[in-house]
């Protein structure tokens, strides 16, 4: 699946420690970003995914914000071609996310996808 090699590419130039569904390294790096996506068939050559983005940070909700501006700036009405199809992609939303620690902090951010599939 080279799309999602793609978003993991493009995402780490963003933001360096980016993992598909999670983080399984032994020793955290922070700021990092896990990322899932959920979609849908809308044609016979074409899908729709909203992407889950989660931006972790145990230092400062600002370094969360700039991890999030550099994932926007990376993602944000990109079109990427690769060679089973081209995507279009572009940011929903943003929300800050409760967590029962002093010191993590954490965003989600959801992006929509588009994709048609080269046949």
């Amino acid at each position: 699946m080279d799309f999602l090699e793609e978003f993991i590419k493009l995402m780490r130039e963003a933001v360096p420690e980016s993992y598909f569904l999670a983080n399984r390294q032994r020793e955290v790096q922070y700021p990092y970003a896990t990322f899932s996506y959920n979609g849908e068939g809308v044609g016979r050559h074409a899908s729709e995914f909203v992407m889950d983005v989660d931006v972790f940070d145990n230092q400062s909700a600002l370094r969360v914000e700039e991890a999030c501006q550099k994932l926007r700036q990376a993602l944000h009405f990109r079109e990427i071609f690769t060679e089973s199809c081209f995507l279009r992609v572009s940011f929903s939303r943003q929300n800050t996310i409760p967590v029962l620690s002093e010191t993590l902090h954490r965003r989600n951010m959801q992006f929509i996808v588009k994709i048609d599939w080269r046949v």
